[in-house]
């Protein structure tokens, strides 16, 4: 008989029963609506080595696939299960910031090592918590996995922060300082998958937008990606731009990487060479008039964000492949919530 454990409880499932059933049926309370896998509000996550059936995860991304994700009313699983909510973040790693690097003059690198081995794809994002107050913000990954890691008794792993006047968190990480922190996750769906190899990529990232999407390009040349990649980076003032020279590296390394950065608006400063100004979507619909069958993905502000899904699904590409990472600015400490999806 197929077992299936539950924060840490066993239940049976009789024969032909689907898991979200007997989830209800041992009395524990899971969202659920239709019971046909349509709306996808009884999703949750199964162990990586555990085998899922096919058919229950119809309709989610691959790179939701990939992770483990499922949906529980289609799911009548042949061998045993380790589930947890899709939401649930696990336990807290601990981690040192090891190394702290100006790329601009608001715009840093840093390098983290955590204890053990933590397996992420390049563009996820993890929570990182400050131990004296707890204080969380979630910062997306620019460091692509060793796999080696496994191996060690640490893991390192690489963000970019925008530090911001006044900024709680930010100011704090970009001090300079060698710290203890600890840390949640990975999670998120805007990653490479190797099912992506054959298609065509459109990367768009504005300010420190450009770490996870560094991190996909890097992983995609090192899965040996046959499609061209298309990345934008773009900003409002020039030091929101940066990693210029190692991008200009990769493309003339690889004739089928392509790379643009530019300004919303024209700046006044001179002697700002190989920038393009104006909406970086407007330049996309003209350089790129159709978008179908191309894997996409948006890192930026909500709205930006959002307004790019739109622009883009409009010109041909489907939905389902539209990965983005969006996320929030908190430049006022003492109105900063506790936990919120930002950069700063």
């Amino acid at each position: 008989m197929t077992k299936i454990t539950y924060k840490n409880q066993k239940l049976s499932l009789k024969e032909d029963q689907t898991v979200l059933n007997a989830l209800l049926e041992g009395g524990y309370s899971i969202s659920h609506a239709c019971e046909q896998g349509v709306c996808q509000s009884c999703i949750l996550k199964a162990s990586p080595s555990n085998d899922l059936p096919k058919t229950s995860q119809i309709g989610l991304k691959s790179t939701q696939q990939e992770q483990g994700y499922f949906l529980s009313c289609l799911c009548k699983p042949t061998t045993d299960l380790e589930i947890t909510d899709a939401e649930d973040l696990g336990v807290k790693f601990q981690g040192e910031i090891i190394s702290t690097l100006k790329l601009t003059p608001s715009v840093y690198a840093l390098r983290l090592k955590i204890e053990g081995d933590f397996p992420y794809k390049a563009g996820q994002y993890i929570n990182l918590i400050r131990p004296s107050d707890q204080t969380i913000r979630s910062y997306s990954l620019a460091s692509i996995y060793d796999k080696n890691s496994y191996q060690q008794k640490y893991t390192e792993i690489e963000l970019h922060i925008k530090a911001f006047p006044g900024g709680e968190m930010s100011s704090w990480l970009c001090s300079d300082i060698k710290a203890p922190t600890q840390i949640t996750g990975p999670m998120g769906d805007c990653f490479y998958s190797s099912s992506f190899k054959g298609n065509d990529l459109l990367l768009l990232g504005w300010g420190t937008g450009l770490a996870p999407l560094y991190g996909i390009l890097q992983e995609a040349l090192s899965s040996g990606h046959k499609g061209n990649i298309h990345l934008y980076h773009w900003g409002n003032e020039p030091e929101d731009l940066y990693f210029q020279k190692e991008i200009n590296i990769i493309t003339d390394q690889n004739s089928h990487v392509f790379y643009k950065a530019g300004l919303q608006c024209e700046n006044k400063i001179k002697n700002l060479k190989n920038l393009m100004f104006g909406d970086a979507c407007a330049l996309i619909q003209k350089e790129i008039p159709s978008l179908k069958d191309w894997k996409i993905f948006l890192c930026g502000s909500e709205a930006k964000v959002n307004k790019a899904r739109r622009i883009f699904y409009l010109s041909g590409a489907d939905l389902s492949d539209i990965y983005a990472d969006a996320f929030f600015t908190w430049q006022i400490p003492e109105s900063t919530p506790k936990e919120e999806k930002i950069t700063g």
